[in-house]
Parts: structure tokens; C-alpha cells; sequence
């Protein structure tokens, strides 16, 4: 224990620890200037007497499950610069003794449950050069203003809280350079002050209720910007030329999910050799594609889905050898399948969803086409000709288990922030903004063209596709039974086609498939059985006039009906009666009726019933010599 006391530095992070902070032990480390035991599975509470090690510079106490509050004595060390407790489920208040932490430079807690506001302590804190507190609970107003006269800082991040106000016109006089307070319920548009942060060069205020018109000065900031997310706020009006006159390009440009209108300035292709993501999607933008956005080959995603393009899509996207996302969907262009696209190495998400594409597909320009792609969405188009089975047989990214990271990264000094690429897909009916599973998601959707030609085979070795639609187009001949080989596949729509042919058994081995739809086709036969098919209603199966068996109410008829060889006492084995049906019973029905009707006529009408049945008799014993006796008594007179 004596030997512990000495201590200076201590580290333990990422060895499985598990348990509590003892504080019995904490309390002989009297001599640490560093504590480090983060990334392990400690649990329970931050023991008070933490506060007994007054010499510590850092404290990392990260990714582990500590909860409870943060110890209020966790003022008493005045010589700590770095408090690293992020990643845990501490919650409650932050402690305002943090101020009396003159020397701390960098205060990290994201990732937690914490509550209420920022103390007005911390914008006391002279050395104060980074504040992380994303993914908490704060939601105390006009918070940001305690910053203003914090000349240190450099950067502030408090990303996915309940912070709500104004964004203070003072944070325009601080050295800032990463300003991240997205995913807050901040609203009134972006001060042009902040235009004067001469160092700011990451500006995120995406997913807020901002309005208003940007500001022109956001084009250059002082020549230094070079990421700006605006993102699903309400902001309106044109896209004006002043985007493109920084002297340090933009890098990421993100201005999705507003009222935005316009066309695209040409001049912003002055950043096509420094954009790396330009995300305009659901806006009112309309007008080209200027062939000038895409000259450059650092374009990782371009997402212009939900607004108003028209004509082609520019030649230019075959520069982009780096393009990884290409979302064009829900807008008016009007063009061939490009297939120059194919020879994109890296493209892993191709959508084109909802627009007047049209003509045959046909084959490949390349031997090897689209090499990683694993999102192939032409839906709702006007594409003709037989269905592009040579093209499904070559996306190795879906005959494989090849991924691709969708993660567009950029460095700023010792620091690396990672954005997610994103799509807007439809899936399992839903149209849904697919991000972080985006890497991992595979999806063919041709559904809503005219596609005829049957399913080829081959489909079967698009082993890890997840997504198949090939609903309303006129495709004719069998489900194929290799349809069965796709063990991952979640979702099957075939609907609204000219399928015929019995159902595969093959069917029941998709045991992940959560949506099936089979409808108006013209299938007949029984619907296999398994534990999982089962489970669908007849929605799945509508308008197959020919099918039967569970769910459908037309139970099948069965080929080789059981003989009971069990037979009750009395009961004679008649062949006269075997194979008799009730398809027999009614035509003998039917046939005897009319008959049996005029004999009853007759019979009433003049009383010859006896006289008709000695002669129906007698001409049948006529030939075999019988005689029928004649009845004796009464003759019966009208």
C-alpha cells in the first residue's frame, strides 16, 4: 500500500476492468498527476474522495458506466487541465465548483444524461480551450452567451441537447474554431457577427428551427470555413453566388431539409476540387445540374433527392472517381441509363428513384460494372426492355460480403471528425433517410417501369441482399427456386406483374423476411407452408385467383383423398359407392329433378300414378318372362 502511494501516473484503460471505484484506494494516490481507467465496464458511482488527489493534471474516466452526479468536490483539484468523463450515464446537475478549476483546458462530458444548464462558472475559466458536452439533457436557455469572453476557446460543441434561444451575437468575438451546437431547438437566423470569428472553419447548426435567409458573409467568413451544416432547419431564399468566393473552398457543404430555391450558381463549381460531400436534398432547387459541380474527383457524396432538377445528369459525375453516394431521386430529369456511371470504382449507392429516366438498359460498357455497389434504386421511372439480369449478376458488392466505409472524414489539427453518408430510401415501404446502417444496407428496387423477361436465375447469388422489389412492371414466367438463396433477404415484392407457375417451396428458407408481397400475378397451386410463411395474411397473395391453402379462405383439393379402412358395425364396402363425390351427387341431382317433377304432374293431374308404374315396370321385366300380380281393391275415381 505504501509502494501505491507513490503513484505519479496510472493507467488502465481498455483491460475488461470491471466492478467499483474503490475509494479506500483512490485515497492512498495521493502523488497521481495522471488517472486514466477509461474503456472498461466500471460501474457505480465517482467516489468523493477523488477530491483527495490534488495533484492530478488529467482525469480520464471515459466509455465506461459510472453513474450518478458528478462529485461537487470535484473543485478541489486546482491543478487539473483535462476532465475527460464522457461516455457514462452520470446525470443530475453539473457541479458549479468546476469553476474553480482555473487550470482546466479541455472539459469533456458528451455522452451522458446530464441536466439543466451550463454553470456561469465555467465562462470564468481563463485556459478554457475546449467544451464538448454533445448528447446530454441540457436545455437551459441563452447558455451560449457565458462564452463570449472566453478568448481561449477554440472549440465548443454541444450537439444533440434541448438547448433552445438565440445564437448570442457575441460568439462573433471569440477565437472559435468549431462551433457545433446541431441537433437543439435553436431558432432566429444565423448573426452576421459570427462572419468576423476570423479562425472559424467548422460552423454545424443543422437540425434546429432556424429561419431566415443565410447570410451572404457565410460564403467567405473570413476566407477560413470549410465545413458548414445547416441541415433541417427552415431557412429560405437562393443559394447566392457568394458560396462560392472563399479562398479556402468549402469541404463539406450540407444544406439539406430547408425551403431553399433557386438554381445552383455554376460558380460553385470553383469547389469541385475540394468538396468532398454537397448535400442540397429536399429543397425547391431547380433548373440543370451544372456540369461544373462534379470537374473535380474528391466528390465523396452528391445528394440532390426531393427538388425540382430537370434535363440530364452531367457528364462530368465520371470525373468523381471517388464518388461513393450518388442520390439524384425525386426530381425531373430526363435521360437514358447512364451507363458511364459504371466505371466508377468506389459508388456504392446509386439512386434514381422517381424521375423520367427511360429507354432499355441493356448490357455493361465495362467487364466488371459497378464493382462495389450495393444500393441500386431505378424505381418509378420509364425504363423499358428485358429485365437487366447481366447487370444484377455482376454487383459484387451484393454477390459478396465486399463493404465499403461510408464515412467522409476530415481533419482539423489533432482532431478528425467523421461524417455519415445518407440516402433517402424506400424501405420495406417507407421511404426513411438511411445513414449509419447505410454501409451495411444492400437494396435492389427496378419496381414501378416496364421491365419484361423473367426473372433470370442467377438473381440467387445476390447472397447478402437485404431489399428486392420488382413490383408493378410485366414481367412474365416462374418465381425462380434460387430465390431461396438469398438467406439475408428482408423484404420481397414481386407484385403487379404476369408471374404464373406454383409458388416455391424455396421460400420458407428466408427466415429474416419480414415483408412479402405476391399479389396480382397469376400463381396457382397451394402456397407452401412453413413456421415463417405462416405468419403472412392474405394481403400477400391478393388477386392470384388460382391459389390456394392457409391464409386464403379456398382450401386446396387433395389429389389422393385418405381411405378410412376403420368401418363402423354394419357398415358394407360398396364399390358402387367409392369415388362418389358431391360434384356426382349434384349432376345426378340435376339430371333426376326434371323427371321426378313430371311424374308428380301426371300423377296428380289423372290419377294414372299405378297404371304408370305397372307399365314402367313391366316394360323393364319384358324379356325375362316376370309377371307382376295385379293389386286387387279399389280403383281410386276423381
Amino acid at each position: 500500500m505504501s509502494n501505491l502511494s507513490k503513484l505519479v501516473g496510472l493507467c488502465l484503460s481498455s483491460n475488461r476492468l470491471s466492478g467499483e471505484l474503490v475509494p479506500h484506494l483512490i485515497a492512498n494516490w495521493t502523488q497521481l498527476t495522471s488517472l486514466s481507467i477509461g474503456s472498461n465496464n466500471l460501474t457505480g458511482r465517482i467516489p468523493f474522495e477523488i477530491s483527495l488527489l490534488t495533484q492530478l493534471h488529467n482525469l480520464y474516466l471515459r466509455n465506461n458506466q459510472l453513474s450518478g452526479r458528478i462529485p461537487s468536490n470535484i473543485g478541489d483539484l486546482k491543478k487539473l487541465s483535462k476532465l475527460d468523463l464522457r461516455k457514462n450515464h452520470l446525470s443530475g446537475l453539473i457541479p458549479s465548483t468546476i469553476g474553480n478549476l482555473s487550470e482546466l483546458i479541455v472539459l469533456e462530458l458528451s455522452d451522458n444524461y446530464l441536466s439543466g444548464s451550463i454553470p456561469l462558472e465555467v465562462g470564468h475559466l481563463r485556459s478554457l480551450s475546449g467544451v464538448l458536452i454533445n448528447f446530454n439533457l441540457l436545455h437551459e436557455p441563452d447558455t451560449l452567451s457565458i462564452f463570449c469572453n472566453v478568448t481561449s476557446l477554440l472549440h465548443l460543441s454541444l450537439a444533440h441537447n434541448k438547448m433552445n434561444g438565440l445564437i448570442p451575437k457575441c460568439l462573433g468575438n471569440t477565437s472559435l474554431i468549431i462551433l457545433h451546437l446541431g441537433n437543439n431547438q435553436f431558432h432566429g437566423g444565423i448573426p452576421e457577427s459570427l462572419c468576423n470569428a476570423c479562425d472559424l472553419q467548422n460552423l454545424s447548426l443543422l437540425g434546429n428551427y432556424m429561419s431566415g435567409v443565410i447570410p451572404k458573409c457565410v460564403g467567405n467568413f473570413s476566407n477560413q470555413l470549410s465545413v458548414l451544416l445547416l441541415d433541417q432547419n427552415n431557412f429560405d431564399g437562393p443559394m447566392h453566388r457568394e458560396f462560392c468566393t472563399s479562398s479556402t473552398p468549402f469541404k463539406f457543404l450540407g444544406l439539406s431539409d430547408n425551403s431553399l430555391s433557386g438554381v445552383i450558381p455554376p460558380c460553385l463549381g470553383n469547389l469541385s476540387t475540394t468538396l468532398s460531400l454537397l448535400d442540397l436534398s429536399m429543397n425547391h432547387f431547380h433548373g440543370n445540374i451544372p456540369t461544373e459541380v462534379a470537374i473535380g474527383d474528391v466528390l465523396y457524396e452528391l445528394n440532390l433527392d426531393h427538388n425540382e432538377f430537370e434535363g440530364p445528369l452531367p457528364r462530368t459525375l465520371i470525373n468523381c472517381t471517388h464518388l461513393k453516394v450518388l442520390d439524384v431521386g425525386n426530381n425531373r430529369l430526363n435521360d437514358s441509363f447512364p451507363h458511364w456511371l459504371d466505371a466508377l470504382p468506389h459508388l456504392v449507392v446509386l439512386v434514381l428513384r422517381s424521375n423520367h429516366f427511360h429507354g432499355v438498359i441493356g448490357n455493361p460498357t465495362t467487364r466488371h460494372p459497378f464493382p462495389m455497389l450495393r444500393v441500386f434504386d431505378l424505381s418509378n421511372n420509364h425504363f423499358t426492355g428485358p429485365f437487366p439480369g447481366y447487370y444484377l449478376l455482376h454487383l459484387s458488392g451484393i454477390t459478396s460480403n465486399i463493404t465499403s466505409d461510408l464515412l467522409v472524414n476530415y481533419s482539423n489539427g489533432n482532431c478528425t471528425y467523421g461524417y455519415e453518408c445518407s440516402a433517402s430510401l424506400v424501405v420495406k415501404g417507407f421511404e426513411a433517410l438511411v445513414e449509419r446502417i447505410l454501409k451495411l444496407y444492400t437494396s435492389i428496387d427496378l419496381s414501378s417501369n416496364m421491365f419484361n423477361g423473367e426473372i433470370p436465375i442467377s438473381i440467387g447469388n445476390l447472397y447478402t441482399l437485404r431489399l428486392l422489389n420488382l413490383s408493378h412492371n410485366r414481367l412474365t414466367g416462374q418465381i425462380p427456386p434460387s430465390i431461396g438463396d438469398l438467406t439475408l433477404l428482408e423484404a420481397l415484392d414481386i407484385s403487379n406483374n404476369q408471374l404464373t407457375g406454383k409458388i416455391p417451396w424455396q421460400l420458407s428458407n428466408l427466415g429474416f423476411l419480414g415483408v412479402l408481397n405476391l399479389s396480382y400475378n397469376h400463381f396457382s397451386g397451394a402456397i407452401p407452408h412453413s413456421r415463417h410463411l405462416d405468419t403472412f395474411d392474405n394481403n400477400s397473395y391478393l388477386g392470384n385467383t388460382a391459389l390456394c391453402g392457409f391464409p386464403l379462405t379456398l382450401e386446396c383439393e387433395a389429389k389422393n383423398p385418405p381411405v378410412h379402412s376403420n368401418k363402423e358395425e354394419g357398415e358394407e364396402d360398396s364399390g358402387f359407392f367409392n369415388g362418389f363425390s358431391w360434384q356426382s351427387v349434384t349432376i345426378g341431382y340435376c339430371c333426376a329433378f326434371p323427371f321426378g317433377v313430371c311424374v308428380g304432374y301426371f300423377a296428380l293431374r289423372y290419377g294414372k300414378l299405378n297404371w304408370l308404374l305397372r307399365k314402367l315396370i313391366w316394360k323393364r321385366g319384358k324379356g325375362s318372362k316376370t309377371t307382376v300380380p295385379r293389386r286387387h281393391g279399389r280403383r281410386r275415381t276423381n
